[in-house]
């Protein structure tokens, strides 16, 4: 591994993503977490996880942690079928 990699500085994921969530990547959120795709993948509660979105979108309460998890599993999952 490049020592560049493993030697940088921390980066403030959390706090981006929770912003990013709600702008840049909130076309990403709907794409991936849409009820008919999350239902359809059978693993998660479609209920829920728009939910969480609604709750996270209208600044009710932040779930960048759960929400950039699902996201970034469900990207995974499509890439990797």
């Amino acid at each position: 591994m490049p020592r560049e990699c493993v030697y940088r500085p921390k980066e403030a994921s959390v706090s981006r993503s929770r912003a990013g969530l709600k702008s840049e990547f909130k076309g990403l959120l709907e794409t991936y977490l849409n009820p008919t795709r999350i239902a359809a993948g059978g693993l998660f509660e479609a209920r829920e996880v728009s939910r969480l979105m609604q709750e996270h979108q209208s600044n009710r309460a932040n779930h960048s942690h759960i929400l950039w998890g699902l996201l970034v599993f469900e990207h995974w999952r499509e890439r990797c079928r």
